[in-house]
This record gives C-alpha cells, structure tokens and sequence, in this order.
C-alpha cells in the first residue's frame, strides 16, 4: 500500500498515525513497534531506476531512524514528533522473479512452483524457488538501491515449498483452512473427519497448481462445500 505522496497509496506518515491511535496515542510504545515491510521485492527493478527506486529511496530515512511530524493536518489531534529509530523493521519477499530470470548469473536453478513427471504420471516433489545463499549481492541483483542494502542489519533465507510443509500447514497452522472448517462444523456438533489419502490428494492439486501454499484454502474451501450445504439444508429439516 506504501506510495509516494500525491500518488494512489497510503504514506509513511498515514501509517505512522494509525499506529499510534491503535494504541491510545500512547507515542513510547510506537516508538518501539515492529514493522513489516510485505513484498519488498514487488518495488525492485532491473533497471536501478522508476518509481521502485522512488519508493525505497522513501524508505530509507525511516529505516536509519527518521523523525516524522504525525497528525499535522487533524484539527482534533495535536501534532507529535514520531522517531523511528528505536523501531524493530522486517521486509520480507520471495524476490523469485529475479532468481528465475537470468540462468547464468548464478541465481538460477529451477523454475517456481512444483513440476509433474509426465511419464509416470505422477507429482514429483520439487521445491518452490531453489535460490543459492541470498546475500546482499543477491539484493542488489534484484533491484534493490545499495544505500537500502547497507542498512539490512540480517538476512534470514527460509526453506522452499514442500510436501511436508504444505502438510504442516493444512494439519497444523492456526490459519488452517481444514481447521476452521472442523471449528464450523462443531459449531452444529457435527465432527468433520478426513483420511490421509485426502491431505495428499489435496497436496496434489495444489502442486499441479503450481502456486505453493496459496492454493490450499481453495482446494479445502471448495472440497467440504457439498458437506456444509447438506449440513444445513439437515439442520433446516429440507431433505
């Protein structure tokens, strides 16, 4: 949502202000926030330069520690100085794209999502994005300016897309598509249960998908749609 002031988008200070509301304009605790940057790659170019650049070149201040002049423009707030060095920032991005774009620049090796072997009919378990060690070097590749870069104090490269974390997601995440379907279900004391043979078959689809976790919940959502309409047309005595 971040943009650059007088275009479509929300600024760094609109986002600062509905901070400190949602905690009583109680300014200390702000100060100490942690901030998520999502998709930090979606503002990277090639090219070094467009409004990617732009934006980031906006960041910058606020990740070494910038103040801000928050509530200027409301009448019922007195405006207050808002420093953001204290702030705790994460940016996270999948940067895949770029690991994917160039095969001899040292950052390819497989293409995103998941591959089906043909000849035995059959999905073969390969990883998301296989990428090399991201480091700052990999960041600039991608786009990012080299003054952003230098202020990354910690890369942390989590691990591809697989069988067993899609698994762990569909059993066992609070975000659960299965989970909040049983939670549903047992809302009508009805006890929804499925087999191991379903979980893989849902794994499955959401490989040929080819769009990682993303999937589940549709595949889930759309799966026990028949069962939560018999449950209600029961519970409306409509045979």
């Amino acid at each position: 949502e971040l943009s650059l002031p007088g275009l479509v988008g929300t600024s760094i200070e609109s986002k600062l202000e509905a901070l400190v509301r949602s905690l009583n304009f109680d300014i200390k605790a702000a100060d100490n926030a942690i901030v998520l940057f999502d998709e930090i790659d979606k503002q990277a170019t090639n090219e070094g330069a467009g409004m990617g650049e732009n934006v980031y070149n906006t960041l910058l201040g606020f990740l070494q520690g910038k103040k801000y002049t928050l509530f200027k423009n409301d009448r019922a707030v007195k405006p207050m100085e808002f420093d953001t060095k204290n702030m705790t920032i994460i940016s996270t991005g999948s940067f895949a794209k770029f690991a994917n774009k160039n095969k001899d620049d040292g950052y390819h090796r497989t293409n995103i999502g998941f591959t089906a072997n043909k000849a035995h009919e059959e999905v073969v378990d390969v990883e998301d994005v296989q990428y090399p060690t991201i480091d700052g070097s990999f960041l600039k590749k991608a786009g990012m300016p080299d003054e952003l870069v230098g202020r990354v104090n910690l890369i942390a490269q989590l691990d591809p897309m697989n069988r067993n974390i899609m698994r762990d997601i569909i059993l066992e995440s609070e975000e659960s598509a299965l989970n909040k379907a049983k939670a549903i279900f047992k809302k009508s004391n009805v006890e929804l249960n499925v087999t191991d043979d379903y979980i893989e078959a849902v794994i499955d689809k959401a490989i040929k998908m080819k769009t990682g976790a993303r999937s589940l919940k549709f595949i889930i959502s759309e799966s026990v749609k028949n069962a939560e309409y018999e449950m209600l047309m029961n519970q409306l005595g409509i045979d």
